[in-house]
């Protein structure tokens, strides 16, 4: 088994005008990316796995205001893991792929070498970490964090390769809104998505 480290890291300074209420939130994820490569070929995608500490599945992060309240923020759907997995489906299908889901399957050299050879490659993973926390002030700061763990098998080769993918963003608004809060996450998912996959020449 092999495994290639990614590291994403950067800082957005963003100064724009508004205001939000407290109580509890609901965004769209999915992978709003725009493909280079073309991929065609049969993909096996086995759904993600939600392996954060935090008990509420569907909880994706938070935002304190002024009066010290907490405003919670929630993923459509409320299963961060279906929607990370869905995230890929979408990607794959930008990319000209095949693809169909596999169930309970577990990654690992012994199931790369026993998977349908109908499939070139079969993806799965982990979500260690997914979660946003932002603080109101006289401007609003907000950090992202992405922690994936991508499983890539490749079936006629029978060989796993994991990468890791870590995603750090720092962002300051004048303005917080959902709407900026949803496209900075996509926009952040679709960076780890493009950048997992390149690793590997997908």
């Amino acid at each position: 088994m092999k495994t290639k480290y990614l590291l994403i890291s950067c800082c957005l300074f963003i100064f724009t005008l508004g205001c939000t209420t407290s109580g509890s939130k609901v965004i769209t994820i999915n992978y709003i990316g725009q493909n280079t490569a073309s991929i065609n070929e049969n993909i096996g995608i086995a759904q993600f796995l939600n392996k954060r500490d935090v008990l509420e599945k569907g909880y994706i992060g938070k935002r304190i205001l002024n009066s010290g309240s907490e405003e919670l923020y929630f993923v459509k759907g409320l299963n961060i893991a279906s929607t990370i997995t869905e995230a890929f489906e979408v990607y794959f299908k930008k990319a000209g792929s095949s693809y169909k889901r596999i169930d309970n399957f577990e990654p690992s050299i012994e199931a790369i070498k026993k998977a349908d050879k109908e499939y070139k490659y079969i993806i799965a993973g982990d979500i260690k970490e997914f979660e946003f926390f932002a603080n109101k002030g006289f401007i609003t700061s907000m950090v992202l964090d992405i922690k994936l763990i991508v499983y890539l098998g490749n079936v006629e080769k029978g060989v796993l390769t994991t990468i890791p993918v870590n995603l750090n963003l720092k962002r300051t608004d004048m303005k917080f809104s959902e709407k900026m809060v949803e496209t900075f996450i996509n926009e952040s998912l679709a960076e780890v998505i493009i950048k997992a996959m390149a690793s590997e020449n997908l």
